[in-house]
């Protein structure tokens, strides 16, 4: 996954493709092995021009764990810390042909295609960059109580930058970056821009379903949220630890499916709601 805030992510699932170099013998599918399973804290730059893909995080990579500039890896232990490939993007760009020198002048070479048309809302959403896009009210769809406006796209771009990514596979990530928008009951001196804090710090397993014919979404995943962190069913948190291990949001999918409308009841007959813009 290439995101758009420059970040990259190997999304690997229960099984992938190991082998003897990893521990797995004969080679098969079976459990990622670290730093090659997905967990890598990494970045990537493609140069257009020079027709070059560069992968920056150790243990993240293309095609092969194994393949690195000028060898084959013998133990996951010697994952560089980066790793170049020659790229060459077709025209339509939806193919991606890769190739990579290892020792004795070979090449490894990886064909990639772009993952399937999402259906449903499966792909990557953030916060719809308008006035309203998040408020609070004492009924759905109303934030007379408090809205974010078109400046807060601005002064709270560390919120409107996060991702929220529902993948093909079921499983839902928040991708964060170095900061989001963190308040008093997490630690933060005030409401402000700042490095997220666990639990809600985009490190959650989580997963999600979507319910089309009960309009619902259910995150499932200690500290994986939509919109805000502290909102919850029923209550807004006091402190991190109280995040539950589920929540669920009243969602509606916009006919073109770009737009992506949730609401939330909190105490009091209070409702959070949210516009989130698929990316």
């Amino acid at each position: 996954m290439f995101n758009s805030d420059g970040t990259f992510q190997n999304v690997l699932g229960a099984d992938t493709w190991v082998e003897a170099w990893q521990g797995n013998d004969p080679e098969g599918c079976a459990a990622p092995v670290f730093p090659h399973d997905g967990t890598a804290t990494a970045t990537y730059s493609y140069d257009a021009t020079a027709g070059t893909i560069t992968i920056d995080g150790t243990g993240a990579y293309l095609g092969l764990a194994k393949a690195v500039n000028g060898s084959e890896l013998a133990s996951p232990g010697d994952a560089p810390s980066s790793v170049t490939y020659l790229a060459d993007l077709s025209a339509d760009g939806n193919t991606l042909e890769l190739d990579i020198e290892i020792a004795g002048g070979g090449y490894w070479s990886f064909k990639l295609v772009k993952d399937v048309v999402p259906t449903g809302i499966q792909g990557t959403w953030k916060l719809a960059p308008v006035s309203g896009a998040l408020g609070v009210g004492p009924a759905m769809g109303d934030v007379s109580w408090w809205s974010s406006t078109s400046d807060d796209v601005t002064t709270r771009a560390c919120l409107f930058d996060d991702e929220y990514v529902f993948n093909t596979d079921g499983s839902f990530q928040n991708i964060l970056g170095t900061e989001t928008w963190v308040e008093p009951w997490q630690g933060a001196a005030a409401e402000e821009c700042g490095a997220p804090v666990f639990p809600h710090d985009g490190s959650a397993t989580a997963t999600y379903d979507y319910d089309e014919g009960a309009g619902t979404i259910t995150i499932d995943g200690t500290g994986a949220f939509l919109g805000l962190a502290k909102v919850v069913n029923g209550a807004e948190l006091a402190a991190p630890g109280d995040a539950p291990t589920s929540v669920t949001y009243i969602a509606e999918l916009s006919a073109d499916g770009n737009t992506l409308d949730l609401d939330i009841e909190i105490a009091g007959g209070g409702y959070w709601s949210f516009q989130l813009a698929r990316q």
